[in-house]
């Protein structure tokens, strides 16, 4: 994005140049672009080379100006060589562990900040997948969205996208209030602060690292329920319910994983899985004999592993805290008939 970046005191004396590595600059060639941010004492410019730019140009230079919140040349001069990395960092690198070289408050102050309740901004990027059998296949609907939640207002979001994750996507569609920039892989959505569903999608996902749900009638008696799972793939939580469509009579039930319950008005067993660590199975054995059909239904959520077709690399705001959330939610259905 920018190719310079410079801070001066309010009389114009330099007192910082970063040139970025990553653009070629060229004060002779033209036309170049700057915007300047008023901080304290100090002027703080980027320069860059596209007047399309400018929008996203003016929200990134306001961004670092602050996050640095450095206000004299006093300060500057001290952390002359730390400032400089870190510009190079927040251009370039944007690694979130890059200490941040603030200026230091005062006691007072900083116990009053610390009473406050914090600002906080949660993105939530949450896919949903429906599996079914049809003609013998395995076949999957997909659609997700990305939302945001501050806490309050927390000015202008900005969302880092991984651009590769966006090939395949069908059917996108995004808030009015989205702007929209790319810069080579990655993809920049910057958003005001409120509660929004920013953009929506449809896709077609690959269902390996899914879980393989299984139904096999033993006997005319007797079901088995398997559930199989990619090795490091496994669901925060897994939960499976069996619906009889005729009079079962008494029922018996196997099972070495998990919590089951029958409610017997309704002829539907339910079994839930909280710590999956490997396949699992449940045997069901019935008095009456196998009639008709029995519907089997099933959901599971991703969150530490989540299966996401939309990776948001980073995201930043005037937050204290800005939380990334990916999801996956998997249901499913199976009928087992004679």
């Amino acid at each position: 994005m920018f190719t310079k970046v410079e801070i001066e005191t309010c009389e114009g004396a330099p007192l910082l140049s970063y040139i970025s590595p990553l653009h070629t600059y060229d004060s002779k060639k033209g036309p170049i672009f700057s915007f300047s941010q008023k901080f304290g004492s100090l002027v703080f410019k980027g320069i860059f080379l596209n007047s399309e730019d400018k929008l996203i140009a003016k929200h990134l230079l306001y961004s670092m100006v602050s996050d640095l919140a450095i206000t004299s040349d006093t300060l500057l001069l001290k952390k002359h060589a730390t400032i400089y990395a870190y510009i190079d960092n927040y251009l370039t690198s944007r690694n979130l562990a890059f200490p941040i070289p603030r200026r230091k408050t005062p006691s007072v102050l900083s116990s009053a900040a610390a009473l406050a309740p914090k600002k906080k901004v949660f993105v939530e990027v949450t896919d949903k997948v429906f599996l079914r059998l049809s003609h013998g296949r395995t076949v999957s609907s997909c659609y997700g969205q990305i939302s945001t939640k501050p806490s309050e207002d927390v000015g202008q979001m900005s969302l880092k996208i991984d651009s590769r994750s966006l090939c395949g996507l069908r059917n996108i569609q995004y808030d009015s209030s989205v702007y929209r920039h790319r810069e080579g892989i990655t993809t920049l959505l910057t958003c005001p602060s409120k509660d929004s569903t920013i953009m929506t999608y449809t896709y077609a996902g690959s269902i390996a690292d899914l879980p393989l749900v299984k139904t096999i009638l033993v006997d005319t008696r007797t079901i088995e329920i398997l559930l199989c799972f990619t090795s490091g793939k496994y669901p925060d939580m897994f939960s499976t319910s069996l619906t009889f469509d005729y009079i079962i009579g008494n029922i018996s039930v196997q099972c070495k994983e998990g919590l089951y319950d029958y409610h017997a008005p309704s002829r539907t067993l339910t079994w839930k899985l909280s710590k999956i660590a490997k396949n699992v199975s449940l045997t069901v054995h019935t008095t009456e004999p196998h009639r008709s059909s029995a519907i089997v239904k099933y959901e599971c959520k991703y969150g530490k592993t989540a299966i996401s077709s939309v990776i948001v690399k980073s995201l930043s705001s005037d937050a204290d805290e800005n939380w990334i959330k990916h999801t996956t939610d998997v249901s499913g259905l199976l009928r087992l008939q004679n």
